[in-house]
């Protein structure tokens, strides 16, 4: 509804924006009209339907007051009004509803036959009063009502008050009533028997065909009869028939994902609007191929193929030419025409061959003839294309023309038809499209029986609709909406419409009955039901098993089965990828798997696991990893998302829990519980027992290579001293309780990160005479210097102490650091270094070395940053010598951006609040790792400027590139300091070549090219160089450049390239004979630019410019001017229009140098189905 004219902000907010608006202001024009004050009910109404299906009334009383105080029992109905979907309305008026209040209510009609019809409505009511000498909107008020049979009314009965309003009721008073029925959606065919499309991204235009296609029936028929099977690899036949089948028998909207997925598209695609007539044709050919053969076949070809003829036929002479052709649709012009009779008209519109334009009739020379075509036979199916997108080459876009166009439900084409019949048709079918040339909305108006009744299709909605509304919504041209202004007048707002006809459906009036004939149950293939039943059961189960996912929460479980013998720092690997193994989270043989329902708390957790456990259990959480795995009881009463959250179970117990069941451990379920242990107890009451402490245990033996095995995993009571823990030791060693005679060393494997050295295990080490005194954190929260605290999850390591000790032998300790030290990371290439336009040094670098591309380092943590440099300087030395200066390291502090930040330098020891002087600092910040290499040491760049420029050849591509350090206190130097240098001046490059003049059919005018090369007879090679500027993207020459040019003008922006070529001997000649012109070939719709320069002659006009630059080429080319355009920090080339076909002297009137020619559009989205 458009916004009116309101000095009132609260009004303004509460007031229904219009659900039709799009990016273009609408245009308006004021019609007023004024609504006729009488005492006579039906004189003071007016009402409309919206272009969108809603309905306006409008209702005047001249005077309230009256009723109010005389006659306080009245009220008033007014005349009946209708709703796009042909619902009908009326309003019911109390002055006295209350005592105090006048009361309004919206009511529609329902009939006692129709008690179960329903329809849910948005209401807005409003007040407008006479204040002075104008109205004035005071009130304002919506509800949200499901209207039904018993429920056939709604309003407010205090909408105004008395006392508040009483003082303007014996005045005008306007009631203006906004009804807006709600679209069925999943009810739709509950409401109109039919089914909608659910729209899977932007495939509104796939549904309004689709939808039209269905209503075929006997095209729906023959789709039927193609034979599919499930097993079929090309799915497309087999996916439309499932369409149709729930359309058919199905009472919720049909999905087009496995039709989608057919065309071989991803959801990319489906996320790209088409032109609905382009689609319609690559699916009628695919679709066509697959009938033939079946008994389907020739199907398209007796629904849709007409025959026409075009002629030409000379007018002095005996002679025509014709050909026969077949079409599927007719595109008929909108512009210049008023109704589709005005079309078809212009269609076979008969054209003059005369003057220039004769034509050549074989054996007769040229002759003045007539040109035309003439329909031999319409297909009983006329499908009609209106072209309301055309190309505006002054605008250089597409534009919709929206203007007003007729079209009729029964069509009489007799006229057009060389051959004999009834050529009447009835229309089927609307398909719609709302928006403009860039973004829509396709839906369709079908009358699936051709009887009258309408119904829109917009995607998984589908609802009735008036005869009248289906037209007059589809016509385009402008809309008249109607408002109230201040002086008591109707406005009618004459708004720009952006909804109209894009394809009509015809059938042949005199084939409905056969193309419209109901299917019967043998027309549809039994084992489609099968098909379609089991595809949906797939579909249905594949939902719920979502569902159950996503409403568990997957738990890793631990107990000693898993982690006995265990050779790694800590109980569990890492979840990460640093230690070329599977992540702990995904590897089946470190963990056990355990779903439960989210919400869920500990103790329901220690519950279940007591169903599979028949001894009593302790529950431990602790974080995977080598090191700081913060080992802690679960707390029964929290819940397991708040502490699981990247984090474990370890299940204590002293029996066996997990077996590997095909590479999985799962719960031992055979387990003979005794009627007194069925997974009910309960652990004693801790408070009693002795104070106790979960440990690891650990034993090391050195047999010429290391090995290390987790032994025992139990809580311990009585532990006084290190030698309590050596005899822990050799009992879990030996499974003996005897003393250990031998000499052993004593490592304490903390579960908790040493805050003092972050980066390396906490490992204590316990040489064989020493003895500590032990205590248990719980006893002992705070460390002391002659006692060793144990935490709940330590390890507890032995190792025995060799009489004889090999040179190569590692202690426990090292074994372990050793471990947790060899990592790999990733080093990824970035080209952060480089200039617009040009190939980076490290680009250029890893053409040879691909292999640097991604690198996958083998690394210590303690590594320094220039081990690592080192590293990747060892893999791209191997074709390139480089130094480590040269390599300058990155990371990406937001993995959604690809935003790098240097990594800061070895003498900076902290970046912020880290420190990042190792591999471990590094990876705090981040898991991989950039790099790029650059040309010069990075601190030679940073004090001095890098400059980039290249050499090139005739169509400025890329031939070498060419880097110099410039000092910063010299920049003030010119273009020529970059050929200063002995060594720059000797610039390589391929043999340059002399051109010659190409042939040219303008002998007067002949141009020259570098592009065209030949050698040169003379031998000569005097070459001299020449430097211009270009900009970037477009590579487009922004002019030449002396070398007095200040240097500091060009390289401070990243958007200019500095590049420069040879010129020969003959083209320097031409520089001074002839005009230079500076040429951009560019395809339109990409970014595929190329630059090269040309000489003309002074005297060359337009006409003759365009005849020999658009002859070089094969495919369609426009000649176009160009402008510079400065836009932020640099200039685009920008064409602004064509290069008129005149008489003109080119450079006269265009002196600017710079033209373009423009080839024909490619598309990145090209609509295709590929083929199977």
């Amino acid at each position: 509804m458009q916004k009116r004219e309101d000095n009132n902000n609260l009004l303004k907010t509460l007031k229904r924006p219009r659900q039709d608006s799009f990016s273009d202001p609408p245009q308006k024009q004021f019609i007023e009209k004024p609504l006729s004050f009488q005492t006579s009910i039906s004189n003071t109404f007016r009402s409309q339907i919206l272009q969108n299906g809603d309905a306006k009334a409008f209702w005047c009383f001249p005077s309230l007051r009256f009723d109010i105080d005389n006659n306080k029992e009245i009220f008033f109905e007014s005349p009946t009004f209708s709703t796009g979907n042909g619902d009908k309305w009326n309003i019911l008026l109390w002055p006295c509803k209350t005592s105090s209040t006048i009361g309004i209510f919206v009511q529609m009609e329902v009939s006692e036959e129709n008690f179960t019809y329903k329809k849910s409505a948005t209401v807005y009511f409003e007040a407008y009063f006479t204040i002075g000498n104008k109205l004035e909107r005071k009130i304002t008020l919506n509800l949200n009502h499901v209207f039904s049979f018993p429920h056939r009314d709604s309003g407010f009965d205090n909408f105004i008050k008395h006392s508040e309003y009483l003082q303007y009721l014996n005045k005008p008073t306007v009631f203006e009533i906004t009804v807006c029925p709600a679209r069925p959606h999943e009810e739709s065919k509950e409401v109109t028997g039919y089914n909608g499309i659910i729209n899977e991204g932007t495939t509104c235009y796939i549904n309004s065909l689709l939808q039209t296609l269905y209503f075929l029936n006997y095209f729906r028929k023959a789709v039927y009869a193609m034979p599919t099977t499930l097993k079929d690899q090309d799915r497309l036949p087999l996916a439309l028939q499932m369409i149709f089948y729930h359309l058919q028998f199905c009472n919720t909207p049909a999905s087009t994902r496995e039709l989608l997925t057919s065309f071989g598209w991803n959801s990319d695609q489906w996320n790209v609007q088409h032109d609905v007539q382009e689609f319609n044709c690559i699916l009628s050919d695919h679709l066509e191929n697959k009938m033939k053969g079946t008994p389907a076949e020739g199907t398209y070809t007796k629904l849709f193929v007409g025959k026409m003829e075009s002629f030409i036929k000379c007018k002095n002479v005996n002679f025509t030419s014709s050909r026969t052709e077949n079409f599927t649709d007719i595109q008929l012009n909108v512009k210049g025409c008023d109704d589709i009779y005005n079309s078809f008209d212009k269609y076979i519109e008969i054209e003059s061959l005369t003057g220039d334009n004769k034509y050549e009739a074989e054996g007769f020379g040229l002759q003045d003839a007539e040109k035309g075509v003439m329909f031999l036979e319409l297909p009983p199916v006329l499908q009609l294309q209106l072209k309301r997108f055309e190309y505006d080459y002054y605008c250089d876009k597409m534009v919709k023309l929206n203007h007003k166009y007729s079209f009729y439900d029964d069509i009489d084409l007799n006229k057009y038809v060389k051959t004999q019949g009834d050529w009447k048709y009835s229309l089927l079918s609307i398909l719609v499209h709302k928006g403009n040339a860039v973004t829509g909305h396709y839906f369709s108006y079908i009358s699936p029986e051709l009887n009258g009744k309408w119904y829109i299709f917009n995607d998984d909605s589908v609802d009735r609709v008036l005869d009248s509304q289906a037209k007059s919504s589809s016509l385009g041209g402008d809309f008249v909406e109607l408002e109230v202004n201040e002086n008591g007048f109707v406005k009618e707002i004459i708004t720009k419409n952006e909804t109209c006809a894009y394809m009509l459906v015809y059938i042949k009036t005199d084939m409905k009955n056969i193309i419209l004939q109901d299917l019967v149950q043998e027309d549809i293939p039994e084992h489609l039901k099968y098909i379609f039943d089991s595809e949906n059961k797939r579909r249905e189960d594949e939902i719920k098993q979502k569902a159950l996912k996503d409403s568990l929460i997957a738990i890793h479980l631990l107990s000693f089965d898993i982690v006995q013998d265990y050779g790694f720092p800590g109980i569990t690997i890492y979840d990460n990828d640093f230690y070329g193994y599977e992540k702990f989270s995904v590897n089946s043989g470190s963990r056990a798997l355990f779903d439960i329902k989210k919400g869920l708390k500990g103790y329901d957790l220690e519950s279940e696991i007591k169903k599979h456990v028949s001894s009593n259990i302790k529950l431990w959480v602790f974080i995977p990893g080598y090191k700081n795995w913060q080992f802690r009881p679960l707390d029964l009463n929290d819940t397991l998302v708040r502490q699981l959250t990247n984090r474990c179970v370890y299940i204590e117990t002293q029996e066996p829990v997990f077996e590997i069941i095909n590479g999985q451990w799962k719960f031992i379920e055979e387990i003979i519980k005794s009627p007194s242990s069925q997974g009910t107890e309960i652990l004693e009451d801790e408070s009693n027992e002795p104070e106790k402490i979960f440990l690891f245990f650990k034993w090391y033996t050195w047999d010429g290579i290391p090995n290390i095995k987790l032994i025992k995993a139990e809580s311990i009571t009585q532990c006084y001293d290190i030698d309590d823990l050596r005899k822990y030791l050799y009992k879990f060693k030996t499974n003996k309780n005897e003393d250990f005679s031998g000499k052993m060393r004593v490592y304490i494997e903390k579960s908790l990160e040493n805050f003092q050295n972050p980066n390396d295990l906490n490992i204590t080490v316990i040489e064989k005479y020493e003895n500590f005194e032990v205590t248990f954190a719980t006893r002992s929260p705070i460390n002391s210097t002659d006692k060793i605290r144990l935490d709940n999850g330590d390890i507890i390591i032995g190792e025995e102490v060799l009489d004889f000790i090999p040179s190569d032998y590692i202690t426990a300790k090292q074994h372990l650091e050793n471990l947790y030290q060899n990592i790999h990371i990733n080093a990824a290439y970035y080209n952060k270094y480089h200039n617009y336009g040009f190939e980076s040094y490290s680009y250029q670098i890893l053409n040879i070395a691909s292999e640097g591309y991604f690198l996958k380092l083998n690394i210590k943590l303690q590594d320094s940053q220039n081990e690592l440099k080192q590293q990747i300087a060892n893999i791209i030395s191997k074709t390139q010598p480089i130094s480590l200066d040269q390599i300058v390291l990155f990371y990406n502090e937001n993995t959604h951006s690809n935003n790098m930040i240097p990594l800061p330098d070895i003498d900076n020891i902290t970046y912020g609040k880290k420190t990042c002087k190792t591999v471990s600092d590094i990876l705090k910040l981040t898991s991989s790792v950039f790099y790029d290499i650059l040309p010069y040491p990075s601190n030679l760049i940073e004090k001095n400027n890098l400059v980039f420029f290249s050499y090139v050849n005739e169509k400025f591509a890329l031939i070498k590139q060419h880097y110099k350090i410039i000092d910063k206190n010299q920049i003030r130097k010119t273009i020529e300091t970059l050929i200063d240098d002995p060594q720059d001046k000797k610039l390589s490059g391929p043999k340059i070549i002399n051109p010659i003049i190409p042939v040219n059919p303008i002998n007067s005018f002949l141009p020259y090219s570098p592009s065209s090369p030949k050698d040169n007879t003379n031998g000569s090679s005097s070459e001299t160089i020449v430097y211009y500027l270009l900009n970037h993207p477009q590579n487009a020459i922004i002019k030449e450049l002396s070398i007095n040019d200040p240097l500091q003008s060009y390289i401070s922006n990243p958007n200019y390239i500095i590049c420069y070529r040879t010129i020969s001997a003959l083209e320097e000649k031409l520089m001074k004979t002839q005009h230079k012109l500076y040429i951009l070939t560019y395809k339109k719709g990409s970014n595929i630019f190329s630059s090269e320069i040309m000489y003309f002659n002074d005297k060359i006009t337009c006409k003759d410019l365009i005849s020999t630059l658009s002859k070089n080429f094969e495919e369609k080319a426009r000649i176009m001017l160009l402008v510079q355009n400065p836009y932020a920090d640099r200039i685009e080339i920008k064409p602004i229009r064509p290069l008129e076909d005149s008489e003109n002297y080119f450079f006269e009137k265009y002196p600017e140098n710079h033209i373009g020619i423009e080839l024909s559009c490619s598309y990145k989205n090209e609509l295709k189905i590929k083929e199977t």
